[in-house]
């Protein structure tokens, strides 16, 4: 049937709404296409990380059926919730999806996977705020979202109604590509119409190109066709309500949220409707929970009171200003999925007018989901009070003093690109999530010495930075970093772990210190007592391997019954009842301290691994060091009068004319602020304009300093070391996520790896496992001043090390490997899904992905001491080797050797490696620099040597000096650098 744009067409889809609340049923996808294409196209993973284009697309007997995203980026999924896309961030505290979709109460962001290092946070829905008119709706969230930056939304005409033009997506020259995602229960279709399920409802997403944009009606993009139209065209049914449908803006050169699903047309008829996103309805929304702060202050302080009731007074103003905040005499609403106690706090927005003021909290005020923007610089303050709502926005070049805590069990959501500097006293037991800009922890001891920025710090969305004042402002096993992960700032100070939580590969550790270097210290896991397994409840995923579940049986007698959780069960399956196994649970007993003990046992019984994945070091320098002069730091804390930049999360989209509601100065004659009714005025100790002398300029010096070095126009390579000093002698530490440190790496005992890693793939769900393919790995590459092994350690530069760069120093009978050699090597990753990470010892690779493995480009000078050893791989040496007589070197196939400067060796062993005397031999130039390589041991294997001569001149040094057993099959190839010789001299030895 061939379809145009008519007004039958538009009565024929008229009808689609029947099946819009039909249960939950499908993504239909085809079935000649691997189906790891649709899911590594939903989770950005595989060929599809964002940015991503020109994307070749093979069946399944590898023909090429096409490519996808031709000249156009990858769009980011991650924008939608994470496991069943339902619902897409468009603002910080606000999602769109089908005012039909009424069974979702809280949502998550970031990746699907059982990482449990992820720390994914559950927001709960506030408000559902549905469209008046179509399916649509905008739920409010209590909290502003710290993983994601939101989707961003078309600018395409509105009509006199506020409605967006829908027809202005067919314009093909400027909305030439649109993509989707979703969940459901899960289906293949072949190409005879027969359909094969694949999973139920809501278990994984799977992400393609729609079918094809055909018309629209009712605000609404009509999509219909073929699933072979393109190679990985998608059909959206009932179950993917709410998903949404992107579209690259070639105008604005970015991937705009065109729609969301509302319909579908049966299984067979293939045809969608997306209701397209609303951007006035969004405004009004939004407009309605906001007030902004506009009026002059009658003093520099502005003291805010809970009136009760859900009612709050700010005073100070030209007139008095009342802020509804939570109010807790609403109870929840429809089982919890709306919370109007929370839902009534709106958000405060302190305008740029006020500059260097103070917000005074009289009382604890809980804001509900009303956040606080600060678009000038200020100074909260208020003794023994808390404040909690959903979050704190600085603008970009502005910074507030925070010296409130928030309670606990209660997180600190932090936005905006500005600086927040938490400087309160004394322990702060509430949390924080950074997803922007940067905050200082520099809290200030209480009277007994304690001191706690905050409980759990985290930092994720990548797009933040934490700057530690001192070593003592947070626990360091509280410190996580989430989704995509972000900056730790050290600043000059030292922390110890015993591995770090992260998520990702978007970690990353540097000193922006110039004047103070930083030391970061790894020990691994200690060796486990059953008093230290870890407790868990039924329905929470473990931290660790060593965890236990405790069931107290009601359906035999109340008997007590312990069980671990299966690699990739599922924590929400029931316990078996007769003291047995199933597919999540295994039993180990009745009796809690044998089950402790049995635990403990296994958990020691396995090798300790642990990975960083994150970045050691700064890899995004601006080649600009912070002013180390501490006035000057202070006078920018002190909040110079910076232009302001308008927070992006304001009224998003914006239109001219439009705004929130303001309260402005009145034309009254300015009266006295109210009395504080003997309330202590705030103390000027939010910023350092009270201070002066060098005294208190140096007692604030390392704030003022450490909110400086933060900026990201200072990202300057500090001095950083890393220590590690494993606990137990069986510990690996594998870091594959790259290092740039302008410091030392000390291994002291155990097994230190840096490698590439896997290319992360969508999790397999029918076969339970995670793709982890032996020639999809991507390269990484490490750099310190020195790295120095003692006690025993081993330094390996596994598979896909492209580069190494620094001097290394053996002792203790340690040892270094360097590059990836057959059955020798240990390939070693971290799951992306688990967490857990896994070793093969002895690795052996397909021939032809070794012949594609990068030579480990090595670039220092090794010194070997104590009977310590070096072997190379596939790798090249380029530097010299100054050796003891009671150490070896042994050099594999594959491996070369290219002197910087004389070096000698005690043992050394060849296996088909080439060494190379003359640092310019390959280019034959520097024709006066000779280098000689004296072996004070047995010399043995087979090899090539290459050097530069001089035998007109008579200028060559012996090239090679053995002073020892020789027992080697060698041969060594001479060149000469004078012009009356054609050829090269080869010698044989």
């Amino acid at each position: 049937m061939r379809f145009t744009h008519t007004t039958p067409f538009c009565s024929v889809l008229s009808t689609l709404g029947l099946f819009a609340v039909s249960p939950a049923y499908s993504s239909i996808v085809r079935n000649d296409v691997d189906y790891q294409y649709f899911r590594d196209f939903a989770e950005n993973k595989g060929a599809f990380a964002v940015g991503a284009s020109n994307i070749s697309i093979q069946d399944k007997q590898g023909k090429i059926l096409g490519r996808v995203l031709n000249g156009i980026p990858m769009p980011d999924f991650r924008v939608s919730n994470r496991q069943t896309a339902i619902a897409t961030l468009i603002h910080p505290q606000y999602v769109n999806s089908v005012k039909h979709n009424v069974g979702y109460g809280s949502i998550q962001f970031g990746n699907d996977t059982q990482n449990p290092e992820e720390q994914a946070y559950t927001y709960r829905l506030v408000s559902r705020n549905p469209h008046p008119d179509y399916d649509y709706h905008l739920p409010r969230l209590n909290k502003l979202v710290t993983e994601i930056s939101p989707a961003a939304l078309s600018s395409v005409p509105l009509l006199g109604n506020g409605q967006p033009k829908a027809n202005a997506y067919l314009d093909t020259d400027r909305f030439p590509y649109f993509v989707r995602l979703g969940s459901g229960t899960q289906q293949v279709r072949k190409a005879d119409g027969t359909r094969t399920r694949t999973a139920p409802a809501y278990q994984y997403l799977t992400g393609g190109t729609p079918l094809k944009v055909l018309g629209f009606q009712n605000h609404g993009l009509l999509v219909g066709g073929s699933l072979t139209d393109q190679p990985l065209n998608t059909y959206a049914i009932a179950g993917d309500s709410g998903s949404p449908l992107f579209a690259f803006d070639k105008h604005e050169n970015r991937w705009v949220l065109a729609g969301v699903l509302s319909t579908y047309a049966g299984f067979d008829n293939f045809f969608n409707k997306y209701i397209v996103t609303q951007p006035e309805f969004i405004r009004s929304t939004i407009r309605q929970y906001e007030t902004r702060l506009d009026v002059g202050l009658t003093t520099n302080e502005l003291i805010w009171r809970d009136n009760g009731n859900g009612d709050s007074t700010l005073q100070g103003l030209n007139e008095r200003i009342t802020l509804p905040i939570a109010n807790p005499s609403l109870a929840p609403q429809n089982d919890s999925r709306h919370m109007p106690s929370e839902d009534a706090g709106k958000t405060l927005i302190l305008s740029s007018r006020f500059d260097n003021k103070t917000l005074m909290l009289a009382d604890n005020i809980n804001q509900g989901a009303g956040a606080l923007q600060f678009d000038s610089n200020f100074t909260v303050v208020g003794k023994n009070h808390t404040w909690q709502g959903a979050g704190v926005i600085v603008a970009d070049g502005k910074r507030v003093f925070w010296q409130v805590s928030n309670p606990k069990g209660d997180r600190l959501s932090k936005l905006g690109a500005g600086t927040l500097i938490a400087n309160g006293q004394g322990i702060n037991q509430g949390d924080i999530s950074i997803g922007e800009g940067t905050v200082v922890l520099a809290q200030k001891a209480a009277s007994d010495g304690s001191k706690q920025a905050f409980n759990q710090v985290g930092i994720t969305s990548g797009r933040g930075t934490a700057v530690l004042a001192d070593s003592q402002q947070i626990k360091p096993e509280n410190l996580y970093f989430g989704f995509r992960g972000g900056r730790l700032d050290l600043n000059g100070n030292n922390l110890a772990f015993t591995h770090i939580r992260h998520a990702d590969g978007g970690a990353q550790i540097v000193n922006h210190n110039p004047d103070q270097a930083a030391t970061l210290t790894l020990t691994g896991n200690p060796v486990l007592s059953p008093e230290h397994v870890e407790w868990v409840q039924w329905g929470n995923r473990p931290q660790g391997n060593a965890a236990v579940y405790e069931y107290i049986n009601p359906h035999r007698n109340r008997r007590t019954d312990y069980f671990i959780l299966k690699p990739g069960g599922n924590p929400r399956e029931f316990f078996p009842l007769n003291m047995e196994n199933s597919t999540s649970w295994q039993f180990i007993g009745n009796n809690r301290q044998q089950a402790a003990k049995q635990v403990a046992q296994a958990e020691n019984a396995r090798p300790d691994l642990i990975t960083f994945g994150g970045y050691l070091g700064e890899n995004a320098q601006t080649g600009k060091a912070a002013p180390s002069y501490s006035k000057t730091n202070i006078e920018w804390v002190n909040g110079p009068n910076t232009p302001h930049k308008p927070s992006p999360y304001t009224n998003t989209p914006t239109r001219t004319g439009a705004g929130v509601p303001t309260i402005t100065a009145s034309k009254k004659a300015a009266t006295p602020a109210p009395t504080s009714h003997g309330m202590p005025t705030a103390p000027k100790t939010g910023n350092f304009s009270d201070m002066t002398g060098e005294a208190a300029i140096e007692k604030t010096r390392h704030i003022a300093n450490a909110a400086v070095y933060g900026r990201p126009e200072y990202r300057y390579n500090g001095a950083l070391n890393l220590h590690y000093r494993p606990k137990r002698t069986d510990s690996t530490l594998l870091l594959n996520g790259g290092m740039n440190l302008n410091g030392e790496v000390l291994i002291e005992g155990g097994n230190m790896i840096v490698s590439g890693r896997p290319v992360p793939h969508a999790y397999d769900h029918q076969a339970k496992r995670e793709p982890v393919l032996e020639n999809e790995w991507t390269d990484g590459s490490f750099k310190a001043a020195r790295f120095t092994l003692r006690n025993h350690a081993r330094l390996t530069a596994g598979r896909n090390t492209a580069h190494l760069d620094g001097d290394i120093t053996a002792y203790d009978l340690s040892g270094i490997d360097l590059g990836f050699i057959q059955g020798k090597t240990p390939e070693c990753y971290r799951s992306y899904h688990s967490g857990s990470t896994h070793c093969t010892p002895n690795a052996v690779l397909k021939a032809e992905n070794y012949r594609a493995l990068p030579a480990t480009q090595v670039r220092g000078d090794i010194t070997l001491n104590d009977r310590s050893e070096l072997r190379l791989g596939k790798a090249h040496l380029y530097g010299s080797i100054r050796a003891g007589k009671d150490t070896a070197v042994r050099m594999e196939a594959d491996s070369n050797w290219t002197l910087s400067q004389s070096s000698h060796t005690g043992a050394l062993t060849l296996d088909g490696a080439q060494i190379t005397l003359n640092p310019d031999f390959a280019n034959n130039t520097h024709n006066n620099r000779f280098n000689t390589l004296t072996v004070n041991g047995t010399l043995d294997g087979f090899g090539t040597f290459r050097f530069l001569t001089g035998i007109v001149r008579k200028q060559n040094a012996p090239p090679s000096n053995w002073k020892g057993t020789a027992a080697a099959h060698s041969k060594s190839t001479s060149k000469t650098p004078d012009k009356n010789l054609k050829q090269p001299n080869r010698l044989h030895l």
